[in-house]
């Protein structure tokens, strides 16, 4: 039997577009047919010949040669793209955060609505397997009395010209980032978390003061419990983990996020993408005002946690 493909459309090809195209590859059902960036630069990029680029300015061309957009491009840009992809009557799959302003956000999920479209932020350790399989585990997750999350790396691969480390168009820096992926998965195991306070800096390895964060210690109290997130970009080592801990023992899960070919990031955007499909197959909705209590979350991190500076 032959399976209808959508064909999906990309706009940015920045790092985490090697996941996004492993995903749409692997979900049968999706086909890629084109790409959008602004850099012609990357249009070798483009994994076959079959496949249209298009450049910034050829946005109403791209719109009409697919079926479905995914958006994973810098956060400032998400809404205008975005909001003219669903009043062009596509799905939409955008990279969070889902914008840098709350009433951006809000427009992005009222025009979704407006046009009966899907409108999905993923964030994406909610589909990592270990931690689907926790999460089944009732009786262990009420018993978590301590939570201990990790997620350190070094950025030292961006140059300091980079977009991520220009507030007006990234939001912010680790917090923004990887906060919000820290947040989510907390909430996906915990269900809500408290933010209590915490401290901030701005320093990169050289002791030199940036425009956004580089790393964060933050502190949460959750329903049975109390946490703390340390998030850096500026690690010496690679660390992507969480320790729960309860009377009933200690659980451990370990992120491989090296970027090689078995990194778990690859699984995860295939699961993401499968789920992507379904809401639209099933015309259910994407729970997309998590997106807008993940933005909630940090503001509150950075209005609580002390700041260096």
């Amino acid at each position: 039997m032959t399976i209808d493909k959508s064909n999906v459309g990309l706009i940015g090809l920045g790092n985490v577009s090697r996941f996004i195209l492993n995903g749409i590859d692997r979900v049968p059902g999706l086909n890629l047919a084109s790409v959008m960036d602004k850099d012609e630069g990357k249009r070798k990029g483009v994994p076959e010949e079959r496949i249209n680029f298009y450049s910034e300015g050829e946005m109403n061309s791209f719109l009409n040669s697919v079926d479905l957009v995914v958006i994973a491009t810098p956060p400032h840009l998400h809404k205008s793209q975005a909001i003219e992809a669903l009043n062009a009557g596509k799905h939409v799959l955008c990279e969070k955060p889902i914008s840098i302003r709350f009433e951006d956000a809000q427009e992005m999920i009222s025009t979704a609505r407006k046009n009966n479209r899907v409108l999905m932020v993923p964030c994406h350790q909610r589909y990592n397997p270990q931690i689907e399989e926790l999460i089944k585990d009732k009786r262990y997750i009420d018993s978590i009395s301590s939570v201990e999350l990790k997620f350190l790396e070094d950025i030292a691969e961006f140059t300091q010209n980079s977009w991520i480390f220009e507030r007006e168009k990234s939001g912010g820096g680790c917090i923004m980032d990887s906060g919000i992926n820290a947040v989510d998965c907390l909430e996906t195991i915990l269900g809500p978390i408290q933010i209590e306070g915490g401290e901030i800096s701005y320093k990169d390895k050289m002791n030199n003061s940036l425009n956004v964060e580089t790393s964060a210690e933050i502190y949460f109290q959750f329903r049975n419990g109390t946490g703390r997130m340390k998030i850096s970009w500026v690690a010496d080592t690679n660390e992507f983990g969480i320790v729960l801990k309860s009377p009933e023992g200690e659980r451990r899960i370990d992120f491989n996020y090296d970027l090689g070919i078995n990194s778990q990031m690859y699984i995860e955007y295939q699961r993401i993408f499968s789920e992507f499909l379904s809401l639209i197959h099933s015309e259910g909705r994407y729970e997309e005002t998590r997106a807008i209590r993940n933005l909630k979350m940090v503001e509150t991190i950075y209005k609580l946690a002390k700041d260096e500076r």
